[in-house]
């Protein structure tokens, strides 16, 4: 059985170097090709995952050392949807900016509150200060420095004026759930080159959203219930009939 070795990989004056004095992050998350970091300054910090040179000093049943992480590239916090609701076109939840990093608001950029890496490493979901979610692809060259991931859906108004509490993909990387503070429940699709977003009203706030093997179920969890969700048909029960008491959350298990 191969032991898991917990080494260093960046410390805080390579990330000042590269972010500067003011910037602060405030959420990370890593799969097995990049490590990602969410700023205060609305901005995303992309980086590789390298492997060190020679064998591990842990002996030869240990994973392959870690390298130093290696700064890729910064996703910068795309246009914002306006006060004005009327102003923001197309109505539909989930939209593609025409233009995402070529226009933004004026004042100062959202916060990056929560951000989930996709299971295949392609795509990585961020969530804002605002509420807005976008949703980021790794076109192929990220991995050279200078090459910028693009946005391909933001979704402006699942949850407006709300904290974001809980991002989730779907073993395949096909759906995304996310879930707020105030008990709403985002279920987004990308099949066939489209997107559809839809959201549901759990009336509690999330504390944690799975979902099954298969990617057609998917375990609510709020500070009250469990509700047992249908992506295919939205349908949604709760699991049992005594309330709960604080935010615990729940998956899946095959026996």
């Amino acid at each position: 059985m191969r032991s898991t070795v917990w080494r260093e990989v960046a410390e805080s004056p390579n990330l000042t170097g590269i972010a500067g004095p003011r910037v602060r992050f405030q959420c990370l998350d890593a799969n097995h090709k990049h490590v990602v970091l969410g700023a205060n300054t609305g901005s995303l910090y992309v980086f590789a995952r390298t492997r060190a040179d020679g064998p591990s000093p842990f002996g030869p049943d240990a994973d392959a050392p870690e390298g130093p992480l290696r700064f890729m590239t910064v996703v910068s916090p795309p246009r914002q949807p306006s006060d004005d609701a009327a102003k923001d076109d197309p109505a539909d939840d989930a939209r593609t900016p025409q233009s995402a990093f070529a226009s933004r608001s004026r004042g100062v950029s959202p916060a990056i509150r929560r951000i989930k890496l996709s299971p295949r490493g392609d795509r990585c979901a961020i969530a804002y200060a605002t509420g807005v979610l976008n949703v980021v692809e790794f076109r192929p060259g990220v991995e050279r420095r200078g090459g910028s991931p693009k946005v391909i859906v933001q979704i402006p108004k699942a949850h407006v004026t709300a904290d974001v509490t809980w991002l989730e993909w779907s073993p395949d990387g096909t759906r995304l759930l996310s879930g707020d503070d105030k008990g709403r429940v985002g279920v987004t699709e990308f099949s066939k080159g489209a997107v559809v977003a839809n959201t549901l009203a759990l009336g509690s706030p999330v504390a944690q959203a799975s979902f099954s093997a298969s990617g057609l179920m998917a375990a609510l969890c709020t500070n009250e219930a469990v509700d047992l969700l249908s992506v295919p048909t939205g349908v949604h029960p709760k699991v049992g009939s005594k309330p709960r008491e604080g935010p615990y959350g729940g998956c899946f298990h095959v026996l």
